[in-house]
C-alpha cells in the first residue's frame, strides 16, 4: 500500500513539474515569476530524484506525507507571487519618480543605485543650469537689441514726418515761385506792350515835317542880286524855333517819358523802400533775411512739430497747444526785440554822457543812438549771432510770457518743449538784428489767402474772421515784402 503512495506522489510531482515548465513558458514576458518558477521547478525536481534513490534495507521511520506537501509549496508560490506584485509595484513607483532620467533596461532583480550615478545627475544639473543662465543673459541681451530697433524706428519715423512736411512746405514754396514768376512774366509782357503802343502814338503825335528849300537855303537870283555881306536889319530865323523832333529823338524821349513803374505781384504786400536803402542782401552775411526765413520755416516743420505731438501726449485741447506755442514764438521775439533796444539805448547813453558807464544804473534815460553807430553795432552782432545765450533769451521769454493755460505748468517736464523754446529763441534773435528788423505778426482779423494758411480742420470757403493764429506772419521788415505765410484758424 505504501508503495502505491509513493507511486501518487511522484506521478503527482512529476505532473506539478511539467505544469511549471509550462508556467514559465507562458511568464517569459515576466523574469521575476520566470525565476520563482524555475526555483520551484529546480526544488521538486531535486526532491524526485532524492524519492528515485534505492531505499536502505531498514529506512527509519518517518512521518506520513499526505497532501500536505503540495499545499505547502502552493503556499510558498503564492508568497513568492505577492513577493513578486510588491517588487513590481515598487519598481513602478521608482520609475515615476525618476522624472527625465533614462530609461533603464528591465532587471529580473532590484538593483541598487551605482555609487557614482549622483554625481553624474548633479554634473548634469549644474550644466543645465549654466545653460539656462546664458540662455537668460543672451535673452537680455536680445531684449535690449529689440528696444534699440524700436528707438531707431520711432526716430526715423519722426524723421520721415518732418521730411515729409520739409518737403510739402518746399512744394507750397516752388509753387508759389512759379506762380509769381508766372505773373511777373506776365506783368513785364504787358509793360512792354504799353511801352510799344506809347511809342507809336508819340510817333503820330509829332510826326516829322517836310524840308523847307526857301527857308534854310537862299535861291541863286537872290545871291546874286544881293551883296555877301548879310543885311544887318534882317534877322535870321533861329533854327530851332521852326524845326520838329526826329524819330530819333522821340525814341530817345520815349523811355523817360513813357515808361511806367513796375507793380508787385498781387501775392505779396506792396514792397516799400527801406529805411537804410538796401535792397540787396549781403551774401558774405550768414545772418541775411533770407536764411533766417528757411531757419523760421525749418522751426516750424521740426521743432514746432515736436513739441505739439509731445504736448498731445497728455490729451491736451489743439486748441490750447497752438495757441501757447504761438504765444511763446511771439514772446520770444518781443523779448529778443526788448534786448536790442537795450543795447542800443545804453551805448546811446553812454556815448552821450561817457562818465556813466563807470557807475551806469539799471534805468538809463532813452537817447537817440547815431545811424553810424548802429550800423556797426548790427554788423557786428550779425557776424557773432550764433554766439549769443539762447538760454538767457529763454527764460527771459518765459517770464514775459504770461498765460493761464494750463501747458504753462508742466512745459519743464518736456524735453521737446524747451528745445522748441530754445530754438525760438535763436530764430528771433537774428531777426531783430537785422537793419530794419524782420517783422513777426499776429494782429490781422481778417483772413487773408495771400498772407494766411488756413488750419487743417478750418472751411475754406467760408474761412472769413480769423481766431487766432497758429503760426505768425513773416515780413522781411514792417510794412515790407511777405516772406513766409502764417497760419490761421478762421470762421
Amino acid at each position: 500500500m505504501s508503495g502505491d503512495v509513493k507511486k501518487d506522489l511522484r506521478a503527482e510531482a512529476r505532473n506539478f513539474s511539467a505544469t511549471l515548465a509550462n508556467a514559465s513558458l507562458l511568464k517569459r514576458k515576466d523574469p521575476q515569476s520566470k525565476s520563482l518558477l524555475e526555483k520551484a521547478q529546480q526544488i521538486i525536481d531535486a526532491l524526485l530524484a532524492d524519492c528515485s534513490k534505492p531505499m536502505p534495507a531498514t529506512p527509519p521511520p518517518r512521518p506520513s506525507r499526505g497532501g500536505t506537501g503540495m499545499g505547502q509549496l502552493w503556499v510558498k508560490l503564492d508568497e513568492l507571487k505577492r513577493e513578486n506584485d510588491d517588487l513590481k509595484r515598487q519598481r513602478t513607483r521608482s520609475s515615476e519618480e525618476k522624472v527625465g532620467s533614462p530609461k533603464s533596461p528591465k532587471s529580473p532583480k532590484f538593483h541598487a543605485p551605482v555609487p557614482g550615478q549622483f554625481e553624474a545627475v548633479s554634473a548634469e544639473l549644474q550644466r543645465v543650469k549654466l545653460e539656462n543662465e546664458a540662455l537668460k543673459v543672451h535673452i537680455e541681451k536680445l531684449q535690449l537689441t529689440i528696444k534699440e530697433h524700436q528707438t531707431v524706428n520711432s526716430n526715423l519715423r519722426d524723421d520721415c514726418k518732418r521730411s515729409k512736411a520739409a518737403l510739402e512746405a518746399a512744394q507750397k514754396s516752388a509753387m508759389k515761385a512759379r506762380e509769381e514768376t508766372k505773373k511777373m512774366e506776365s506783368n513785364l509782357q504787358a509793360i512792354k506792350t504799353e511801352n510799344d503802343s506809347l511809342k507809336q502814338k508819340l510817333s503820330q503825335n509829332h510826326p516829322t515835317p517836310p524840308p523847307r528849300p526857301s527857308t534854310t537855303k537862299p535861291s541863286s537870283a537872290n545871291a546874286a542880286s544881293k551883296p555877301s555881306p548879310a543885311n544887318p536889319t534882317q534877322k535870321p530865323t533861329p533854327t530851332h524855333a521852326t524845326s520838329k523832333p526826329t524819330p530819333s529823338n522821340a525814341t530817345k524821349l520815349s523811355p523817360e517819358i513813357t515808361t511806367p513803374k513796375q507793380s508787385p505781384a498781387t501775392s505779396s504786400p506792396k514792397p516799400r523802400m527801406r529805411t537804410d536803402n538796401r535792397l540787396t542782401e549781403n551774401i558774405s552775411e550768414k545772418c541775411r533775411p533770407s536764411n533766417i526765413a528757411v531757419a523760421y520755416t525749418t522751426l516750424e516743420s521740426q521743432e514746432w512739430m515736436d513739441a505739439k505731438e509731445s504736448l498731445e501726449e497728455l490729451e491736451e485741447d489743439e486748441h490750447q497747444i497752438t495757441q501757447f506755442l504761438c504765444g511763446i514764438l511771439m514772446s520770444s521775439y518781443e523779448v529778443s526785440t526788448l534786448v536790442l533796444q537795450s543795447v542800443e539805448r545804453v551805448i546811446g547813453y553812454i556815448l552821450t554822457n561817457p562818465t556813466s558807464a563807470v557807475t551806469i544804473m539799471p534805468e538809463v534815460q532813452v537817447c537817440p543812438l547815431p545811424t553810424e553807430v548802429a550800423d556797426v553795432i548790427g554788423q557786428r552782432l550779425r557776424m557773432t549771432f550764433d554766439k549769443v545765450n539762447g538760454a538767457d533769451i529763454s527764460e527771459l521769454a518765459k517770464q514775459h510770457f504770461s498765460t493761464s493755460n494750463s501747458i504753462s505748468s508742466t512745459w519743464s517736464s518736456h524735453h521737446a518743449v524747451q528745445k522748441y523754446i530754445h530754438q525760438c529763441a535763436l530764430v528771433t534773435w537774428q531777426m531783430a538784428i537785422q537793419k530794419p528788423p524782420m517783422k513777426l505778426h499776429t494782429a490781422d482779423a481778417r483772413f487773408d489767402s495771400s498772407r494766411h494758411n488756413l488750419w487743417w480742420s478750418c472751411d475754406q470757403s467760408r474761412a472769413k474772421t480769423i481766431d487766432y493764429f497758429i503760426w505768425p506772419v513773416l515780413y522781411d521788415y514792417e510794412g515790407g515784402n511777405l516772406m513766409v505765410k502764417g497760419c490761421v484758424h478762421a470762421t
